[in-house]
């Protein structure tokens, strides 16, 4: 969604050279999935993501490129002449404390502006700033690594304009959050799991069925505990280059 200059108004700008530098860098870190839609930017994100591939030999082979098509792509275009029956999707969230939601405002560069956070939300980033800053890692880091720490098979679709976003995404794969970070985190903003759940297993749900109480009433019961959320890789991710770079 990020790649291209259409949207600048709504999610920054990146040249297509940019676009290029942090495709360069994704691959280059093992990275092989794009996730697209065919409105994304005014169609720019998809044509520029096809250049790159263009221009690099080889590499479409080991790419997956996943496309979506919700809502009306070539609207920019008008309707004279147009059947808009043709379609694409569309989503965004952003995660920024105050104080880096007031360096943005600040440095002029501007970030997404899709609508201001909720209070609920802004309580929820803060926590996650609080234990970036004390871990010394990027806030996205953490909020992906809090995702990925919830369940098993579960990959997060990134975004972002610069390659030091994409270093905190790799950086997340790593993260290990303990028990108390992940209760901080939940408890900062509290989710409510709905009905069934809350009446089965009270405000936190029911993560199996011995914590069903009308189940526990009838005595003891064995069963398979759910799978288990997968643990960060604690090897070590190596630096590599861009092999498409410019040799000196």
């Amino acid at each position: 969604m990020n790649f291209g200059d259409a949207w600048a108004g709504m999610m920054g700008a990146m040249t297509k050279e940019s676009v290029f530098e942090l495709l360069d860098y994704f691959h280059s870190q093992g990275g092989n999935f794009i996730d697209r839609a065919n409105n994304y930017q005014n169609e720019q994100s998809e044509s520029w993501i096809g250049d790159w591939l263009a221009s690099r030999p080889g590499i479409r082979d080991q790419m997956v490129i996943a496309t979506k098509y919700t809502t009306a792509f070539s609207t920019y275009k008008g309707h004279d002449g147009i059947i808009q029956s043709n379609t694409a999707g569309n989503g965004s969230k952003s995660l920024h404390t105050k104080k880096q939601r007031e360096d943005l405002k600040k440095s002029g560069e501007g970030g997404r502006n899709m609508g201001g956070p909720s209070e609920k939300h802004l309580k929820l980033t803060d926590k996650l700033g609080e234990i970036a800053n004390k871990k010394k890692i990027a806030i996205t880091s953490v909020a992906l690594a809090y995702v990925m720490h919830k369940a098993p098979y579960v990959f997060p679709i990134v975004g972002g304009r610069k390659i030091e976003h994409l270093k905190g995404n790799v950086e997340a794969l790593g993260l290990e959050l303990s028990d108390e970070d992940m209760s901080d985190i939940d408890n900062a903003a509290p989710f409510n799991v709905g009905f069934p759940m809350n009446f089965l297993g009270g405000p936190k749900g029911a993560k199996g069925p011995g914590d069903v109480w009308l189940t526990n009433m009838a005595g003891h019961f064995d069963y398979v505990e759910s799978g288990k959320p997968i643990r960060p890789f604690q090897g070590r991710y190596e630096e590599r280059g861009n092999p498409f770079a410019p040799k000196e």
